[in-house]
């Protein structure tokens, strides 16, 4: 009881300023695959410095492993973060994480990978800023507030084919059930005005030839994402990917994939390595692609505008901008039906 009332005291002591909303604007720096060990330098981490962005989110392959042994995990890190331009952009930006597969463990691995535990001990250790790992020393999602934007840092190797689907039992998993009754929690409880839902797998369908591990082999759970971001009337949500070495821009169809408005899709890859040719693959809903080599994507969000807008820029390691897409939250919230209430 006393502990109650001196928190209650303390709250009412705090300076206006720690009751002020969120701040209204943000800048966000998003990429995967970033290969050191074939570019050390990696420069477009110097690029990402002279944007000042007020967060960076590493989606996967951020390094390349390849290993769950510890000892392999543990240098592989420690030499990444050590690299001089990542090094010194760290030193003034927060840094936020997910994996994908070659950090998790192996190319195109899923759940089942054994010594999977060794790399989540390993990236608990080296991602010193997410706010958390999972659940029940489970998976490593997260979700991360940054002004008017809201990252959902998505798993999408750890239950991967370990049970079966939620949204089907007669299919595998691909983030488990676990993940998808916190992400409908945490999506619904949202006062963000834009969700970022983000994974290192793309969320198309457009994969290159043999390629396993991508949404659109999961349909059922991403149907199932889009059919609850309906139901619960979750507005401003966007999706962001990386994996596959290619620079990528889509409008999905809300109607195509059964979704309560057209869902804008964001790839961003690779920070630093070689192009995947094969991964040019058409697709009726692409806006944008580029073989870069060295990218990185910048989102910027004001909430402040009418309506608040969201614009990511696709930036190379020479400040090139190649592409830039603005959407607003009207476009990010279900069409009103005519003849309904304003």
């Amino acid at each position: 009881m006393r502990h109650a009332l001196w928190t209650a005291l303390a709250l009412c002591l705090l300076p206006a300023a720690a009751w002020a909303a969120p701040p209204a604007t943000a800048r966000l720096a998003l990429g995967s695959c970033a290969n050191d060990l074939l570019f050390p330098d990696m420069p477009i981490f110097a690029q990402v410095r002279r944007h000042a962005p007020d967060a960076l989110f590493l989606i996967g392959d951020t390094p390349y492993i390849d290993s769950t042994d510890p000892a392999v995990q543990e240098s592989r890190y420690a030499q990444f973060f050590s690299r001089s331009t990542l090094a010194e952009l760290l030193k003034t930006t927060p840094m936020y994480g997910v994996w994908d597969d070659h950090d998790f463990g192996l190319d195109n691995t899923d759940g089942n990978l054994a010594g999977k535990e060794h790399s989540r001990r390993a990236f608990v250790k080296w991602h010193p800023g997410n706010p958390s790992f999972g659940e029940h020393d489970r998976g490593v999602y997260t979700k991360v507030r940054v002004g008017p934007v809201e990252v959902f840092l998505l798993d999408a190797r750890w239950f991967a084919g370990t049970e079966p689907s939620f949204a089907d039992p007669a299919r595998p998993t691909l983030i488990g059930r676990q993940q998808w009754d916190w992400l409908r929690r945490e999506l619904s409880a949202s006062t963000a005005t834009f969700k970022l839902l983000v994974t290192g797998m793309i969320w198309n369908d457009s994969a290159r030839p043999l390629k396993p591990d991508f949404w659109g082999a999961y349909r059922h759970e991403r149907e199932a994402i889009m059919r609850f971001i309906g139901e619960r009337g979750v507005t401003g949500v966007v999706l962001v990917a990386g994996d596959i070495h290619r620079c990528r821009a889509f409008r999905h169809s809300a109607a195509e994939w059964r979704a309560p408005y057209d869902m804008y899709e964001i790839v961003s890859s690779p920070l630093a390595n070689t192009v995947h040719l094969t991964a040019d693959v058409p697709d009726p809903h692409l806006l944008f692609d580029a073989p870069a080599m060295h990218a990185f994507v910048l989102l910027e969000a004001d909430a402040d505008a009418h309506p608040p807008t969201l614009t990511a820029r696709w930036i190379d390691h020479g400040g090139q901008e190649l592409f830039r897409l603005r959407v607003t939250l009207d476009q990010l919230s279900p069409a009103k039906k005519e003849g309904a209430a304003p």
